[in-house]
């Protein structure tokens, strides 16, 4: 039962992760439609900024589920989102440190890829 219920619970997260993704990738054509190659890669490197922790998220708090698993639960949610904050600001510093890149266009697709993250479970809900 409990293996059921971890199995939903990171099911349902990759799935709002890859909505974010499919969201970021729009934004990203945008970007480089509009302002070019360059910005559409910088837009592309913000995108992976915001997605790739999201990911770690979910495979990290998402590993127990059930009533039993409480306390492992609560600790890999606090562990997720350690790691996520964690992988965000060390993605951030090697690309704004080492990559040559347009920090308007980085921001903007980080900045959607956010959006969708907040707007995501709303929207689920609809279904």
């Amino acid at each position: 039962m409990t293996d059921r219920l971890a199995a939903a619970g990171r099911r349902q997260a990759y799935q709002l992760v890859i909505r974010q993704a499919l969201v970021v990738f729009v934004a990203v054509m945008v970007i480089a439609a509009g302002w070019g190659w360059h910005a559409g890669y910088s837009g592309f490197l913000g995108g992976l900024i915001v997605v790739l922790p999201n990911l770690l998220f979910a495979r990290i708090a998402f590993r127990q589920a059930g009533a039993r698993a409480a306390r492992q639960v609560v600790n890999g949610f606090y562990k997720g989102e350690a790691a996520k904050l964690g992988l965000t600001i060390l993605l951030f510093v090697i690309v704004l440190k080492w990559v040559p890149i347009r920090v308007g266009a980085l921001f903007a697709a980080y900045g959607v890829g956010v959006v969708a993250q907040w707007l995501a479970p709303v929207l689920n809900q609809r279904k």
